[in-house]
Order: C-alpha cells, then sequence, then structure tokens
C-alpha cells in the first residue's frame, strides 16, 4: 500500500501577499476581449448618431469607420487605465481585508493531497475537491486556488519548506487537476 501524495502548508498571510493576489483576481477578471466589443461598439453608435444629428449623414460609412478607430483607440487607452486603478486599489483593498476579516488573520494550515484539499484556519476548516475548484493560477510568488469567480484562496510560495515544495505542489496539480490550470513552468 503507497502513501499518498501529500504536502502540507502553513501559510500566514503578509500584506504584500494579499496585496499581489487582489490585483492579481482583478486583473483575471478583466476581459480584454469584451471591453474592445463595448468600446467598438459605442464609438459605432456614438459618431454616426451624432453625424446623423449635426449633419446631412451622406458620409455614414466612413464615420462608422472613423468610429470602429476612435474605439479601438479608447480600448488602447481604457485598459491600461482600468489595469492601474486596480492595482491602486488593491493596496487600499488588502489593507481593509487585513484589518476587518478575521478569517485572514493568523495562521491557515493547508494539506493537498491526490483528492483535493483541507484547510484549518483560526476561525474555519474545511475540505475542498480539485473539481470544486473553477481555476488555479499561479503567479511569481503565489498560488491562487479559485472555487468562485472572482474569489480565490490565496497560498503563498515563501510558506513552502523546504524549497522543493513548490515544484512538488505544481507537479501534484498537474497530476490531478483536470480544470483550467495556469501555470509558470
Amino acid at each position: 500500500m503507497s502513501v499518498p501524495n501529500t504536502i502540507e502548508v502553513v501559510a500566514v498571510l503578509k500584506y504584500e501577499d494579499l496585496r499581489r493576489a487582489v490585483f492579481q483576481i482583478a486583473r483575471a477578471a478583466t476581459n480584454w476581449k469584451r471591453s474592445l466589443f463595448v468600446s467598438i461598439g459605442l464609438s459605432m453608435l456614438l459618431f454616426p448618431a451624432v453625424s446623423l444629428a449635426y449633419g446631412d449623414g451622406a458620409n455614414l460609412f466612413w464615420i462608422t469607420v472613423i468610429g470602429i478607430g476612435f474605439g479601438v483607440l479608447l480600448w488602447i487607452v481604457i485598459t491600461p487605465l482600468m489595469l492601474l486603478i486596480a492595482y491602486a486599489i488593491s493596496f487600499l483593498t488588502a489593507r481593509t481585508l487585513l484589518r476587518n476579516n478575521p478569517n485572514i488573520q493568523g495562521s491557515c494550515t493547508y494539506r493537498f493531497s491526490e483528492s483535493g484539499y483541507s484547510f484549518v484556519g483560526p476561525h474555519s476548516r474545511g475540505d475542498i475537491l480539485w473539481a470544486a475548484l473553477l481555476k488555479i493560477q499561479e503567479t511569481g510568488d503565489l498560488f491562487l486556488l479559485y472555487p468562485q469567480k472572482n474569489f480565490a484562496y490565496v497560498i503563498p510560495k515563501h510558506c513552502f519548506t523546504p524549497e522543493g515544495e513548490v515544484e512538488k505542489m505544481k507537479q501534484l496539480l498537474r497530476d490531478y487537476y483536470k480544470g483550467t490550470l495556469v501555470l509558470f513552468t
């Protein structure tokens, strides 16, 4: 009988870990295709409407083409602006979460296995199967486990000791998680 492949991690979230996680979750929620189509659509409707209101509408085709071009330009400006705002707000959100959420304060022990993972925190405990997660994302210094679209469990990599545990965790995820897996290689 073989011993199941398990990894145990005691995670204590620091302000910087939480700030990076908040920004990454906001960034992951940004759908660039949708924002592009909204920008183009609004511009396509706005330019012909302005033309009909203030002119004769004779060059409606070219006004629509200009509207599409303006929509793309608007998208090129708005998307980085949205990310910049999300980055700035991540500082305030992380501070507020650390102050006001008792579940984040203190240590949380995670045990990862082939079936999923369990956690025991200062005020909660639970078991989650891999199939219950929508996606798992790895950043430079975090693992984000998403049971919901805009909510993730945050596991900092600095909590994995010894050093080889991060690679062991990646392999465990590759072997057993069957959903959307975004890992650095």
